[in-house]
């Protein structure tokens, strides 16, 4: 049954309901009539009998006659009550009344039926939202539900329908999941083959300089070598994430200990610009996460601040927590960001005018990615007593 068929049905069925209260209202004020008259006729009855107990045999004869069709049909053309002053209104005061109350009672079960059939209707509808609602819930949230069984409703179109986008969607994402995998694996490959020549090429220039043949061509081939190495690294990471496969582990993660051990990996910018780092240490704030791709996101961002941070300068470190999420601060005293350039720091590829000579432009792209697998948030803004900061916030849930 289809929607007009339903709201045809439906229809149908109040008329019908309508008829038979009608009718029933009818029977009711048909036999109330006739009560009342059987009961005028018996009292006028009985009156005459005992006023005229010797004319009790004509008098029934004459009421019987008075109850026969032709009777009453002639009666039409003799009203004789009306010569003395008796009036329609004069009788029909009481019924009057009944048949107002008889009327307004019918017309309130009608109403309570039409209500009652608009409420099982309602009903039957949100149960079908419901549990459509509550399929397309399961299907975000586990990514598959069981099919609903076939209903013969208003919302059976609906239901289809919904039946054809879910499949369709999931078709698309499964496709395109594996053609980011393809993706990713390529990029990987051509990674690993690029590893090979550069990794020859690093020992090339360690024996050039160890030897003192090559002199500052020596000194520049190694650092070229090394920040193809650092591409090669970051790229085969942000495949690893494009494609979903970069597994994160979840544990107890101490901060202090975390942010000592990222400053240490950018060890050599701090003590070439003679930077101080300071990180004070708040004993049990911590927070879930995986420990070495954390240090990889934080010394990223400790990393660019020692490049925007003039020699002498001060990198700050702060964090703390509550219900809610950990919060930490990494900021500097350097010039801080551009103003042009603050909306694209965490873009792919990004360099900014003043970004340093081996930069390529993604450790903070790959630093926030890393932070938001593990349920974080970055943002970067400038103080405004100068310098920059980095805003990071782990949520507990």
């Amino acid at each position: 049954m289809n929607k007009k068929q339903s709201v045809m049905a439906a229809g149908i069925l109040a008329v019908l309901c309508c008829l038979f209260c009608s009718m029933c209202a009818g029977v009711l004020l048909a036999r109330y009539f006739a009560a009342s008259q059987k009961r005028i006729l018996t009292e006028v009855t009985a009156g005459l009998v005992e006023a005229y107990p010797q004319e009790e045999k004509e008098i029934m004869l004459l009421v019987k006659k008075g109850l026969q069709p032709a009777a009453r049909e002639a009666e039409k053309t003799a009203d004789y009550l009306s010569a003395y002053g008796y009036r329609l209104s004069d009788f029909a005061s009481g019924y009057l009344k009944r048949s107002i109350g008889t009327a307004f009672v019918g017309t309130a079960v009608v109403l309570l039926l039409l209500a009652g059939l608009y409420g099982h209707v309602q009903k039957k509808r949100q149960k079908r939202v419901g549990e459509l609602t509550g399929y397309l819930e399961k299907i975000n949230r586990e990514g598959t539900a069981s099919i609903l069984p076939d209903a013969e409703d208003m919302l059976a179109p609906l239901q289809d329908e919904i039946y054809k986008t879910v499949t369709a969607l999931r078709l698309a994402r499964e496709a395109a999941v594996q053609e980011r995998k393809n993706f990713a694996d390529n990029l990987a490959n051509i990674a690993h083959q690029l590893k090979t020549p550069v990794a020859s090429l690093s020992i090339v220039a360690q024996l050039m300089e160890t030897d003192g043949q090559g002199g500052e061509r020596a000194v520049s081939l190694r650092k070229q070598t090394a920040r193809l190495e650092r591409l090669i690294e970051a790229l085969l990471t942000l495949s690893r994430i494009d494609a979903g496969v970069l597994q994160l582990e979840k544990k107890e993660v101490d901060i202090f200990t975390l942010l000592e051990l990222s400053a240490e990996g950018v060890d050599e910018i701090i003590r070439a610009r003679k930077i101080r780092v300071d990180i004070p240490n708040h004993p049990d704030i911590t927070f879930q996460g995986d420990m070495e791709w954390c240090m990889e996101a934080f010394s990223n961002l400790i990393k660019n601040c020692a490049e925007h941070t003039p020699e002498g300068g001060w990198i700050m470190m702060d964090y703390t927590g509550n219900p809610l999420y950990t919060q930490i601060m990494i900021r500097d005293t350097g010039a801080g960001f551009a103003p042009e350039e603050l909306p694209h720091v965490f873009e792919r590829f990004y360099r900014g005018k003043d970004a340093g000579e081996n930069g390529i432009g993604i450790g903070l792209s790959l630093a926030k990615s890393l932070i938001e697998m593990q349920n974080g948030f970055l943002t970067a803004q400038n103080l405004p007593e100068g310098g920059a900061c980095f805003t990071v916030r782990f949520y507990h849930h």
